[in-house]
This record gives structure tokens, sequence and C-alpha cells, in this order.
């Protein structure tokens, strides 16, 4: 697994143990995005790409 994948999941893991996915809440309305550091371009582009669908 890529250190990206292991970061949204642990970002997942934690916002769900805080609370954050309500019953009910659909994750579908969730958008997370681990970039890289520093910046790159692509950043954005990704972010992008995912508020689009």
């Amino acid at each position: 697994m890529t250190l990206r994948l292991q970061a949204m999941e642990l970002v997942v893991k934690r916002l769900n143990k805080e609370g954050f996915f309500t019953l009910n809440q659909l994750r579908n309305f969730v958008c997370i995005v681990v970039e890289v550091m520093p910046p790159e371009a692509i950043n954005r582009a990704i972010a992008l790409r995912l508020l689009q669908q």
C-alpha cells in the first residue's frame, strides 16, 4: 500500500473515531486529499480530479 493510501486510511479512521461520520451520513459527500510535501503541481490536479467525480 502506498504512503498516500495509508495516510488517507489513517485520516478516515481518526475522523470516524471522533464522530465525523454520523449514523446514516453518506460518505460519498466527503473528500479527503493527501498531498505531496513539499507542494507539487500534481497536488492541485489530483484534488480537482477528485472533486469532479
